[in-house]
């Protein structure tokens, strides 16, 4: 069953692509639209002709077999439009909506209302507008959303076979979908206890769909995720090329941490084993901890947190220490589950 998608979306106004054609991109830019407000501002009166939106406007006149008669008043409409939207707001309720695209690589591209969002952008406010999902008036014969694009969400729709998402995917086209777990806090305290994570090599087990690999890279990091199920690597994956992140960092491994670790001997400042030990415990009983001690021995900081419902035996923190190379454990609060980090 393919997921229904949304259309209409809220979006960064700073994230939507110009949505030209590559060989056009170094004459018909924002930045074109945004001098030609600058000079506005300063010089209100500037005659059509002087501003740098008129040889643009000439040029896409004459591509589209427009007449030329036109052109002066389209140039006057549009700087018309900026005046009353600077000194009104801009009203997404009256103005006509903006419709977009959403590109292979997740990326929003504009395909109607470049005027409008060149506006928003220089204006700085408001900061999110909402779109419509759709490249034409005829949807029938233009999908808006990329073949690979749809591709990803179907996988996503496919893992639970509804619109359900472990971890977050930060992407306005996922904002109808149900989160199961929202990291953010559990983010939160994995930093107040590291610190800055500038530089510093971090191994996330179980990454899922890599949001916490996602958000440590923003930051700086350098972050592997490793995670059994190809179709959340995919989707990871993707999700990085629409953050616009270093290609390699963060790096998804298909597989298991053990395996990870046998072939590659490094060591990482921190790893994360979040949500997973427990499958550990079920599965191995007092044999798991045989795996805690293998990661005490690639890294000086583990954050641990785990269901403590059914397993085979009382969990108790401090047995990760018995026989591992970590000398220090420290229990943070949550109000699902707890996070403990063992260190040296």
């Amino acid at each position: 069953m393919p997921p229904s998608h949304l259309k209409r979306i809220l979006v960064n106004v700073k994230a939507i692509q110009m949505g030209v054609r590559v060989t056009d991109r170094d004459w018909w830019n924002w930045r074109v639209y945004i001098r030609t407000w600058r000079m506005i501002d300063k010089k209100p009166n500037t005659p059509l002709e002087k501003l740098p939106l008129w040889p643009v406007m000439a040029r896409h006149f004459k591509r589209r077999g427009r007449k030329p008669s036109g052109l002066k008043w389209q140039v006057g409409h549009v700087v018309e439009l900026y005046k009353e939207i600077k000194k009104n707001g801009y009203d997404q309720d009256k103005e006509k909506r903006i419709r977009v695209k959403i590109r292979n690589d997740g990326m929003i591209e504009c395909t109607d209302g470049h005027h409008r969002i060149s506006m928003l952008r220089h204006m700085g406010h408001p900061k999110q507008i909402l779109v419509d999902v759709r490249m034409g008036l005829d949807t029938q014969k233009s999908n808006p959303r990329a073949r690979k694009w749809r591709d990803i969400k179907q996988k996503s729709f496919d893992l639970y076979n509804k619109k359900f998402l472990y971890q977050p995917i930060d992407h306005p086209d996922f904002a109808d979908w149900e989160v199961n777990r929202s990291c953010a806090d559990r983010f939160e305290q994995i930093l107040s206890f590291v610190g800055s994570v500038d530089g510093k090599r971090i191994l996330d087990i179980g990454s899922c769909t890599g949001w916490f690999c996602h958000r440590l890279v923003e930051r700086g990091a350098r972050a592997v995720g490793v995670e059994k199920h190809r179709g959340r690597v995919d989707i990871a994956r993707m999700i990085s090329k629409y953050h616009k992140l270093p290609k390699g960092n963060p790096r998804f491994v298909i597989g298991t941490f053990e395996k990870l670790l046998e072939t590659n001997k490094k060591k990482y400042d921190v790893i994360l084993f979040l949500s997973v030990f427990h499958h550990y415990l079920r599965t191995y009983k007092h044999e798991a901890f045989k795996y805690t001690k293998l990661l005490s021995e690639h890294t000086n900081i583990l954050f641990i947190d785990l269901s403590e419902r059914n397993l085979p035996f009382k969990w108790e923190p401090e047995a990760v220490l018995k026989d591992s190379e970590f000398t220090k454990l420290k229990i943070l609060p949550g109000d699902n589950r707890r996070l403990f980090v063992y260190s040296r």
